[in-house]
């Protein structure tokens, strides 16, 4: 049996209105960052900022959040929910079931087929958005459920009938590496054969901002300095991030989109500080150590079967802090740079200088950007707050180069890895690798063709509602005025992978000037109704 696993969908929700893989990816190719005020999230009465520490006060006047009522705006017919008890839910739920069914559409996956399957839930998540939040009305029969973090994965299960593993798990700012190493875990025992796996994390109270402030770790410049000498801290900010995942031997069976493989992920735990002595810590629970870190990447690559030297890109956790910058650039060095016999520098990055340390989605964020870059064969660069290299990192001494431009991939497939580690010392590194699917016999025709183009094509479209269909034939429209699509292949997908619910409606054209008119008369024509 296989141990790679394919990642074959994706759904997410990203801060600063960020609302496709285009847009990210203009963020990551022109260096840009995302930083919001907290007073569209807490209101003006959080101002001043500044470095007093006590009641009320944040370091910075900015952060990584999600633009608009995104995290509120939510379909509960789409799931069969009352208003009553969507409301009750923590918004991290709510998001997740909005990104699981994107997955799910994104990916092909009927939701048919998935009834009572073994397809395994598995989320990382760190606090409740809601459990510290009073009901206007006191509490009610949806509140626990509403709040507890088990449901963060119970609830993708249960709307979508899903019978393998549900399960949340809490590294902090590493749980949703610790999610997808159990989902691999459950994959290769054999107790399913695919599995949706996320994290989420939502600043939905001011509580927490003031408490990491209360630390010393949240940047007063508003930015994540990664890699950087004048680092200062982390922005935080917020995401949600779903992926499916499948055996690769049964994705390549079943023709699944394969958008990259995962080799192997690794976990451990910090241990005693780093040249401690005898049975104490030596450290603060909150500090790293490198011969932790260094570990964990060594196991991962010999789970992978790869040498160390293999690798090309390492996406790390670097979240902008001097402490954790310095601990994590030297182990990368120690774990995989010149020490192992590389003849070119490894290149480093951290999507945090982009858009903020997520904390529990941080990984699932850092996932997507390998997942972009992959798609793009374009290794991406780090922020403008990278200027000069941290000197307490020996980039040069350990073949490290910290990427500051786009680049090509080379000609070869590319190997990633990801680091993730939790503020409690619980560690995680993942290997990625681009698939190169086995080369097709030349005299095999591995597309199907259309019998008959001349004859025009049949698309379906389907939604839950009247409404909601219009919506979604708004949403074609609209992505139509900026791609050019093979009309035979959108039809079979809209025919054969989508699933179609009660409200449906079918569009025969010709090209695609005919389509776009269809598609704006149905449009205008329901809007009258």
């Amino acid at each position: 049996m296989s141990r790679e696993v394919a990642i074959v969908g994706y759904g997410y929700r990203l801060p600063g209105a960020i609302h496709s893989d285009s847009q990210f990816w203009e963020l990551l190719q022109s260096r840009g960052f995302v930083q919001v005020p907290i007073a569209e999230r807490y209101g003006a009465g959080f101002e001043p900022y500044g470095p007093y520490t006590g009641p009320g006060r944040f370091a910075s006047g900015v952060e990584g959040l999600l633009r608009g009522d995104e995290a509120l705006t939510f379909d509960s017919k789409l799931f069969g929910l009352s208003s009553q008890e969507a409301g009750n839910m923590d918004p991290q739920m709510r998001l997740l079931l909005t990104c699981a069914f994107e997955a799910f559409e994104h990916a092909g996956w009927d939701l048919r087929e998935l009834r009572n399957s073994s397809t395994g839930v598995f989320i990382g998540a760190q606090v409740s958005a809601a459990a510290n939040w009073r009901p206007v009305y006191g509490a009610n029969e949806h509140t626990i459920p509403g709040c507890s973090l088990s449901m963060l994965a119970n609830r993708i299960s249960y709307h979508f009938n899903l019978m393998g593993p549900s399960a949340s798990y809490l590294t902090a700012c590493s749980s949703g590496i610790t999610a997808l190493h159990a989902a691999l875990s459950s994959i290769q025992q054999g107790e399913c054969e695919q599995v949706v796996v996320g994290a989420s994390h939502y600043l939905g109270a001011s509580a927490g901002s003031q408490g990491f402030n209360a630390l010393g770790v949240i940047s007063p410049s508003g930015a994540c300095h990664v890699f950087d000498a004048q680092a200062d801290g982390y922005m935080r900010a917020e995401g949600t991030f779903i992926f499916l995942c499948k055996r690769l031997d049964l994705a390549a069976r079943d023709g699944d989109r394969i958008l990259a493989v995962i080799s192997a992920t690794a976990t451990n735990t910090a241990g005693a500080a780093d040249g401690a002595t005898g049975n104490t810590a030596g450290r603060t629970i909150t500090a790293p150590t490198q011969h932790g870190q260094v570990a964990v990447m060594q196991k991962a690559y010999r789970h992978a079967g790869l040498p160390l030297h293999a690798v090309d890109y390492i996406e790390a956790h670097a979240t902008g802090t001097q402490v954790g910058d310095r601990i994590e650039g030297n182990a990368i060095g120690e774990a995989l740079g010149a020490p192992t016999g590389r003849s070119t520098p490894l290149r480093i990055g951290s999507v945090k200088s982009n858009m903020g340390h997520m904390e529990a989605a941080s990984f699932t964020c850092s996932l997507l950007k390998v997942l972009l870059m992959i798609q793009n064969r374009t290794f991406a660069p780090v922020s403008r707050h990278f200027v000069a290299p941290n000197p307490e990192i020996d980039f040069h001494g350990l073949g490290l180069q910290v990427q500051t431009e786009c680049e090509a991939f080379p000609a070869r497939p590319t190997v990633f890895g990801i680091n993730s580690f939790g503020f409690g010392g619980a560690n995680g590194h993942c290997v990625v690798r681009e698939y190169h699917p086995p080369t097709a016999d030349g005299n095999s025709d591995t597309f199907s063709k259309p019998v008959n183009p001349a004859g025009g094509y049949l698309f379906p479209l389907s939604a839950r509602t009247a409404a909601a269909l219009r919506t979604s034939a708004e949403q074609l429209s609209r992505t139509l005025a900026t791609w050019e699509p093979s009309l035979y292949d959108l039809a079979g997908n809209l025919s054969r992978r989508r699933t179609h619910h009660q409200a449906r409606k079918g569009i025969v054209a010709l090209d695609k000037p005919g389509l776009a008119i269809a598609l704006q008369n149905f449009v205008n024509t329901d809007k009258t109704r």
